[in-house]
């Protein structure tokens, strides 16, 4: 599978440079608690973000799509190729989407709570999306954290300066949580 990551030519360069991406871990510990000051997890969790490939939309032009929109000038996108054999969840399963609707059906007063007392300030905190919080509660309680990535359709705001918002996806995004999941030696910078 490749995956395309949009983000400034500086931080590319130092990604192919480094082989190593740098994210941070969200940890949840007994009813749902999180450590005091953690930052919001996003969409789909915590990890390498990227677009894929599928059906309707381009990852490469995603990937540049973002980073002109997001990413500090010069902006680049990087192609990284990922092993084979990695586990996925796929939101794009129907049974995966009906596990995440009925946990958070149970548990959203709770990940609000938290959410709101813990959860450090800051854009991510302020797009009040709960989404990646709950995954990353699956991925810890109901999967053991055995899990390489995970990937949905997804929208992007990266049409407008007014980064208008739809209900509806503009791409396929694939959250690498295992850097070990990459083939650095096919790792390269596209042309945009």
């Amino acid at each position: 599978m490749i995956g395309y990551h949009g983000t400034s030519r500086k931080f590319a360069t130092a990604i192919i440079e480094s082989q190593a991406f740098s994210f941070d871990k969200f940890m949840i510990t007994g009813d749902l608690l999180v450590n005091n000051g953690q930052r919001m997890p996003n969409d789909f969790g915590n990890g390498i973000y990227m677009f894929i490939d599928s059906g309707y939309y381009n990852g490469k032009d995603c990937a540049r799509k973002y980073a002109n929109t997001f990413k500090e000038r010069p902006s680049s996108v990087l192609e990284i190729q990922i092993k084979d054999g990695i586990s996925v969840i796929d939101f794009q399963d129907a049974t995966t989407k009906e596990l995440f609707i009925e946990l958070r059906e149970k548990i959203i007063d709770r990940v609000y709570y938290n959410y709101q007392r813990f959860v450090k300030e800051g854009r991510s905190k302020q797009r009040a999306n709960l989404d990646g919080f709950i995954i990353e509660f699956m991925i810890q309680y109901k999967f053991e954290n055995k899990i390489d990535a995970v990937m949905g359709e997804s929208y992007t705001p990266f049409y407008n300066p007014e980064r208008s918002i739809s209900n509806f996806p503009n791409g396929k995004e694939l959250c690498l949580r295992n850097s070990n999941s990459i083939c650095w030696e096919l790792c390269k910078e596209v042309e945009l």
